[in-house]
């Protein structure tokens, strides 16, 4: 200690801050060296000065017995030995890591507002226990069995069990970075066994308008022309997702194309959700150019005139701009109204998409206009059938195979 220095521990240096006795910036000051000391103290090798004027000292290396460092001056090297200490002394939870990489990606704007939240609800649902446990102490078996615990327990869905991967595997990655954990992580979920999840079919009908069905649809938006029919129908012949259709603006159509730049996001506020426009869409590859077909150009001209002066195209009559609730209140309605099968905006877009599908669109292009970066997206969760049974008879009964070459058949089946 130096001569006139007063040693004080943390917890006396806490009680001077809190009476006024000195202020807040001495105290995290004092603070520091206190932990600086505790760190230099837990260094097990012994710190000197070469001939050539460097300082030098050893640390324990993984694998090896230890390894030689050196710094110009001795306080440099006394910083990488807190530095080393420190680190090695640190033990975050996986909920503080997962905390940590969850902000981090939003920082650096790799997820949106609406994922960092819905990260968050997905964390706090099924990492009750396991989220407590300190990082350094799992291995991979431990995450393998925690994921198909979780499965099991709330009987997920692949689309859940895949949500909560996402969750898991975007963590365990800023601890490798972080040098938290040494084991693999790219290789670790090949391992956990997803049969016991829920399957969950979907009907074709439930998914995308059949070819009757988008005929009557399409004739009845265009004999009633207002501006959320009109949306409908843009959604139909495009494909974009509902929160981009509401985000338009005149600028961003050009003869038969409409640049997509930004998308409708929904944030909670006062029990109720708040709809706000993100200057970005769902994705990279939700930044595109679509096209309508030369059949649909006036629809793309009275778009871009509809509102030439306001922010956006997709307004009420009191000039508000139309959330993507408005459009699926009158989807909903529409349906009802002409009796099929009540289907969301969203079926609209995977109907387009499977309508290029069914009509051998090459792939780049299916992307493009989707917004997907895998073709195998537009594939698995956008690719229906929609023809009808009458439609899907004539496709059989037209196969030679199945065709009978007497006219005559059986009138009935003989009991033995």
């Amino acid at each position: 200690m130096e001569k006139g220095e007063v040693s004080l521990t943390l917890d006396e240096l806490k009680e001077a801050a809190e009476c006024g006795i000195i202020n807040v910036a001495y105290v995290r000051e004092q603070m520091d060296m206190t932990k600086r000391k505790e760190f230099l103290k837990m260094h097990p090798y012994s710190v000197w000065q070469g001939r050539n004027g460097n300082w030098y000292t050893y640390l324990p290396k993984e694998g090896e017995e230890r390894s030689q460092i050196k710094r110009k001056t001795k306080e440099s090297l006394e910083d990488v030995i807190v530095n080393f200490w420190k680190e090695k002394s640190y033990s975050p939870t996986i909920r503080e890591v997962f905390e940590e990489s969850n902000n981090d990606q939003l920082e650096l704007k790799l997820i949106g507002l609406d994922t960092h939240k819905r990260y968050q609800q997905e964390f706090n649902r099924f990492f009750t226990e396991f989220g407590e446990k300190k990082i350094k102490d799992i291995c991979a078996e431990d995450c393998i069995s925690f994921l198909e615990h979780q499965i099991a327990k709330f009987e997920l869905t692949f689309k859940a069990y895949s949500n909560l991967r996402t969750v898991l595997s975007s963590t365990l990655i800023f601890a490798k970075r972080k040098g938290y954990i040494s084991f693999g992580v790219k290789d670790l979920f090949d391992a956990v066994r997803t049969g016991a999840c829920k399957q969950v079919v979907k009907e074709d009908y439930e998914e995308v308008f059949d070819e009757e069905e988008t005929e009557l649809l399409v004739s009845f938006l265009e004999d009633n022309l207002d501006i959320r029919n009109a949306g409908l129908l843009l959604l139909i012949q495009s494909g974009i997702r509902v929160g981009e259709l509401v985000t338009l603006k005149s600028s961003d159509i050009s003869g038969t194309s409409i640049n997509i730049r930004r998308t409708e996001s929904r944030k909670p506020k006062d029990g109720g959700s708040d709809y706000v426009v993100k200057d970005f869409p769902k994705s990279k590859a939700g930044f595109r150019t679509v096209v309508v077909s030369e059949d649909y150009r006036w629809l793309c001209d009275l778009l871009k005139e509809y509102n030439p002066n306001g922010e956006y195209i997709f307004v009420n009559e009191k000039g508000e701009r139309l959330t993507t609730n408005a459009i699926r209140r009158r989807a909903e309605r529409i349906c009802h109204k002409l009796g099929i099968y009540p289907r969301s905006p969203h079926k609209y877009r995977k109907t387009f998409i499977t309508i290029l599908l069914d009509n051998k669109v090459d792939e780049r292009t299916v992307k493009d206009l989707a917004g997907h970066e895998q073709i195998e997206t537009s594939e698995r969760d956008y690719h229906r059938n929609r023809k009808t049974i009458e439609r899907k008879t004539e496709i059989i009964s037209e196969i030679p195979d199945f065709q009978r070459n007497k006219n005559n058949h059986p009138t009935k089946i003989i009991r033995k």
